[in-house]
């Protein structure tokens, strides 16, 4: 897998989201192409997952929540197969309380592809309004996935998270599968502020 990977995607930097009437139209990235389509099926990750951590993401804060957050984590509450949607509670853990607020992911398809290789992601409360739109870098199935943070992209790196299945973290000495974590490190940079932990199971 890695070197079929390593061989499509190779060393560039290219323009990153292209939209048009407000939905992206395509991704420019490296992995961006569709003889990768199959390793970056994100509605095989989500109807294969329970809950879920951010173990890792490339940049510091993000502005959707306050600086010190840690311990972010997704429960399942539904997913509906036909519209190819998750819904899901976020928890993190912020000035020593828990808060949440539940988000719905949707796997999307672009044109030209024939599986859903970004979310559309958004607060189930306010359908429509501020969504984020992710591209899949790389999953496993039920185990983990790699996804692109445009809003974060700076010029001198693509931005990304890290999220693992809470089965997989407790079965691997709470880290991701090692095909993960080489994926991250060869699309994503090896920078890794670390949101998930061991402690934040018994906070």
């Amino acid at each position: 897998i890695f070197s079929y990977m390593y061989y499509y995607v190779g060393y560039f930097f290219a323009t990153h989201v292209v939209h048009e009437h407000g939905q992206p139209t395509s991704f420019h990235y490296p992995e961006s192409i569709p003889e990768l389509r199959n390793y970056q099926n994100g509605w095989a990750f989500l109807k294969n997952t329970g809950s879920m951590a951010l173990l890792y993401r490339t940049f510091k804060t993000d502005e959707k929540y306050p600086k010190s957050t840690t311990c972010v984590w997704m429960k399942r509450l539904q997913v509906n197969e036909s519209e190819k949607t998750f819904l899901g509670e976020v928890s993190l853990y912020y000035n020593q309380t828990w808060r949440g607020k539940n988000l719905t992911l949707k796997a999307m398809t672009l044109e030209g592809y024939n599986v859903s290789t970004f979310f559309s992601v958004g607060l189930t409360a306010r359908r429509g309004v501020g969504r984020e739109y992710l591209p899949v870098v790389y999953q496993v199935p039920g185990k983990c996935i790699i996804v692109r943070r445009p809003s974060h992209d700076t010029e001198m790196e693509y931005a990304c998270d890290l999220w693992v299945s809470l089965g997989t973290l407790e079965k691997n000495d709470n880290t991701a599968p090692k095909r993960c974590i080489i994926m991250y490190d060869y699309l994503c940079e090896t920078t890794k502020h670390k949101m998930f932990g061991k402690d934040c199971i018994d906070k």
